[in-house]
């Protein structure tokens, strides 16, 4: 849902509250996760970028109204829901969750949602977070989500980090595609 959106805060968020639950994440939640993060990194999220170009976005145009003081807070930790032991209650909770998030951070147009300096930094840093938690939980990594790291070190201006990344792809015995390459030789050819 976060993804079809393009909401990296609440993504970040669900992140959060599933590993407060003790919910064990798969290589596909870390890969979308990182996606966000990398995108937001750069400054510009477009929404529903991956899967069937028919999708509609149901995303609000107006910014919410809420307080942004906890805009980057994790959860609400007196949520009745933190002790929820379903995988419905846990839905239910990120249904409202993303129904209320607070999205004054970002700005939308036609080539996207453009996120502050604020939202970029968060997202790189809870990026890299998330990658670091992916290699101490020994997760399985693909082409996607290491392309996502590159990303995040282009992000940073940081081409040899990138094109390290795209080395330990084939050191992983993980075929690179050409988008793999992309981060590091941006950073290169615009230095």
């Amino acid at each position: 849902m976060c993804s079809k959106r393009g909401d990296v805060l609440s993504a970040i968020r669900q992140y959060d509250f599933a590993l407060l639950q003790g919910i064990v994440m798969g290589q596909y939640h870390y890969a979308v996760l990182l996606y966000l993060c990398a995108s937001a990194a750069s400054g510009l999220i477009h929404p529903a970028k991956s899967g069937s170009g028919s999708r509609t976005l149901n995303a609000p145009n107006e910014p919410s109204s809420h307080n942004n003081s906890n805009e980057f807070n994790v959860i609400d930790h007196d949520s009745h829901l933190l002790g929820s032991s379903t995988v419905d209650e846990f839905v239910q909770f990120m249904k409202s969750s993303a129904k209320s998030c607070n999205l004054q951070s970002v700005r939308h147009d036609d080539s996207g949602i453009k996120v502050s300096e604020d939202v970029r930094h968060y997202a790189l840093t809870r990026g890299f977070e998330i990658y670091e938690k992916m290699l101490s939980d020994k997760v399985q990594m693909n082409e996607a989500t290491l392309t996502s790291v590159a990303r995040m070190a282009m992000a940073l201006g940081n081409g040899d980090m990138a094109f390290h990344v795209v080395k330990k792809m084939k050191e992983d015995g993980i075929n690179p595609k050409l988008r793999s390459y992309g981060p590091s030789l941006s950073v290169f050819c615009n230095n």
